[in-house]
């Protein structure tokens, strides 16, 4: 509140409290009412997430980002690590506890944003069981606090018009998170979305998450080995995740990843840049099938990736061994500038 709104609300309980004070009952439970209106919204600006909601990987950076150890929280990670899901509950932390804060969420693209991080904040408000504090709309895509009429702005990167367009009613964006860092086109436009963004204010908070992409050198890689002094980069991998969390199914997919391709697994849940980038497959082994193994080939499938120059026509024929999961491709008619005759 200003300090005009400051003192029109004193008025207004000082006169309440002298008209109760004369026996006024209708005085006294208004009286009542706005200081049990003000305890709440003193109790919300207190606010703690619950410890039964983070999981283990994130609580020691919790309490680095209420203590604003950090501007800056780069949270990487394989799947099922929980990254994406914890950000929006960091994101209610600090707006209930920071009456003038407004936050902007940013993919890429407008068009992913209502199914992943509109969505997670949908998760997130449930799971705090706080849905009548809240209002969702997806035209404009926010989310306001009720008590407070603080925002949440969901926006993409690719109408950078829209973000600079944004104007808080009061108060200003303290807090920026990029989903899908390595999505963006480099650190380039990170900066000028941050420069939109964050105006105004002493503190600010911007968090980062992403899978690390499989080749070493990716611009989002190279950008969490700098050493920024302003930086914290978190890892995690859905190991440190409650497995009742995640269900049985998942477990077992990245289980049965782990035996088939551990290079790949170390990528997709462990969240490894395994690779320089050249090969796009690298679980490929070239070996001779005998016409004994192939008369053996009770699933076969046949594809046709059509092409003409300088990329060739191709016919493949295959076999999918479901059970130990391997593609065998044992026939191929190939050729540059071939009709389908």
């Amino acid at each position: 509140l200003t300090d005009d709104e400051y003192n029109v609300l004193f008025a207004v309980i000082m006169g309440q409290a002298k008209s109760a004070a004369n026996g006024n009952t209708s005085a006294f439970k208004e009286l009542s009412d706005i200081l049990k209106a003000d305890e709440e919204l003193q109790a919300e600006h207190q606010f703690e997430l619950p410890a039964r909601i983070l999981g283990r990987a994130f609580v020691d950076v919790h309490r680095m980002v209420l203590n604003h150890e950090y501007s800056e929280f780069v949270f990487k990670g394989g799947r099922l690590s929980l990254k994406s899901s914890t950000i929006p509950l960091f994101i209610f932390e600090l707006i209930k506890q920071n009456p003038t804060f407004h936050a902007l969420a940013v993919r890429p693209y407008e068009n992913t944003l209502r199914d992943s991080v509109y969505a997670q904040f949908q998760w997130a408000i449930s799971e705090l069981d706080d849905s009548h504090n809240w209002k969702l709309t997806t035209s404009p895509m926010q989310c306001e606090y009720l008590p407070t009429g603080q925002r949440i702005y969901l926006r993409g990167a690719d109408d950078p018009g829209k973000i600079k367009s944004i104007k808080p009613p009061f108060g200003h964006i303290a807090i920026l998170w990029f989903e899908e860092l390595d999505q963006f086109r480099g650190e380039e436009q990170i900066r000028d979305v941050t420069q939109s963004a964050i105006r105004g204010g002493d503190i600010g908070y911007v968090f980062k998450s992403f899978n690390p992409p499989r080749s070493r050198s990716a611009w989002a890689n190279r950008y969490v080995a700098q050493h920024k002094p302003n930086m914290y980069v978190h890892h995690s991998t859905y190991l440190e995740a409650p497995t009742e969390w995640l269900g049985s199914f998942a477990l077992e997919e990245a289980e049965m990843l782990k035996e088939l391709n551990e290079k790949a697994w170390r990528h997709e849940y462990l969240g490894e840049p395994v690779g320089d980038g050249a090969n796009v497959f690298e679980n490929v082994s070239l070996r001779k099938l005998s016409d004994d193994e192939i008369k053996q080939f009770d699933r076969q499938y046949f594809g046709q990736d059509w092409g003409w120059f300088p990329d060739p026509n191709a016919f493949e024929a295959m076999h999918f061994d479901a059970n130990r999961r391997i593609l065998y491709l044992f026939d191929e008619v190939t050729g540059n500038k071939q009709t389908n005759d």
